[in-house]
């Protein structure tokens, strides 16, 4: 007798079940359009003030040469970033989709919060993901939920919401942790590095750049992890490193398609109708949907390959 080989799904069949979910489930709309709302009209947050006198004081450091060039234009972006609302820069802890526009502040205008100091800005920093861990935990709850087709309303949902929440905020930390344990001496050599010969410490920030690329892509599917398979956060780790090293190639080319193709694209799209009031409704309406989609079917795509892996002959999961 022949053992049936488990059968893969394609990369449309995961982004139609994706939507299938979120299409059965409309309400599942209401957090991301709320957030997109509040970004594209509410108050707004700026860096000016402490970014103008960290821009200065890179200018005053250099003197001469290509220094004094790359120095001008690292200050040339942190001026820019001073002129746009960090609010989405700053939540790092958000998993809900959200429209992707840089919204321009006017230094001084109403409505603009301006941060001068590394203080606040840091306390910004806290509240804006105080507000977007348990908000985004019950956005993956719930979306995982209308994956599974779990009943909308089930009892234990607020106690999975903060379990979902902890995991989240526990991963984030283990890899933060881990990032700074060994990113810290590198940024130093490459401080050195840059001060000795620029060119070479130029290949070592592209170097670091790759490396922080890479973890992206393996250590992308943590959450999914966390709420699709129930996994504590150094397990959410591991499963997120062995989904994408057992399925190297269809995970790159879902994430070229989910992560960069279709939001690039469409961001043109929201872009365009972002230049009047009801034209950036509909974009916050529409970015919301797709992003839904996608976000759904990136747990599509982990519960599919995992379950994949786990029906394969015992020699297939060990990787001999």
């Amino acid at each position: 007798m022949t053992a049936s080989k488990p059968q893969t799904a394609t990369l449309i069949d995961i982004l139609s079940e994706g939507y299938s979910a979120v299409n059965r489930r409309p309400w599942l709309l209401v957090l991301p359009v709320l957030l997109n709302l509040y970004l594209a009209f509410g108050a707004q947050l700026s860096l000016a003030p402490l970014l103008s006198d960290l821009s200065g004081l890179m200018q005053r450091m250099q003197s001469s040469g290509s220094d004094q060039a790359m120095a001008q234009e690292m200050a040339l972006g942190i001026e820019e970033l001073g002129q746009i609302d960090v609010q989405r820069q700053l939540a790092a802890l958000n998993a809900i989709p959200t429209l992707p526009l840089t919204r321009a502040v006017s230094p001084g205008g109403e409505g603009v919060l301006e941060i001068s100091s590394v203080g606040g800005a840091v306390l910004a920093f806290l509240l804006i993901n105080a507000v977007a861990l348990p908000l985004s935990a019950l956005f993956l709850v719930l979306l995982a939920g209308g994956v599974r087709s779990e009943p909308a309303v089930r009892p234990g949902l607020p106690q999975d919401v903060g379990r979902v929440a902890l995991m989240i905020l526990a991963c984030v930390g283990i890899i933060a942790g881990v990032g700074v344990a060994l990113g810290l001496p590198y940024m130093f050599l490459t401080g050195l590095l840059m001060l000795l010969s620029p060119p070479i410490g130029v290949l070592a920030l592209v170097i670091l750049q790759l490396v922080v690329f890479w973890a992206w892509i393996y250590l992308g599917f943590t959450n999914e992890a966390i709420v699709m398979g129930g996994a504590g956060p150094l397990r959410a780790i591991r499963a997120s490193f062995s989904l994408v090293r057992h399925n190297f190639w269809s995970t790159l080319g879902f994430l070229a398609l989910s992560a960069f193709i279709i939001p690039l694209g469409l961001a043109t799209v929201w872009q365009a109708m972002a230049g009047s009031t009801a034209g950036l409704v509909v974009a916050a309406v529409g970015s919301a949907y797709i992003g839904c989609g996608l976000a759904a079917s990136r747990m599509v795509f982990y519960r599919e390959r995992s379950e994949r892996r786990q029906s394969a002959p015992a020699y297939i999961r060990s990787g001999r």
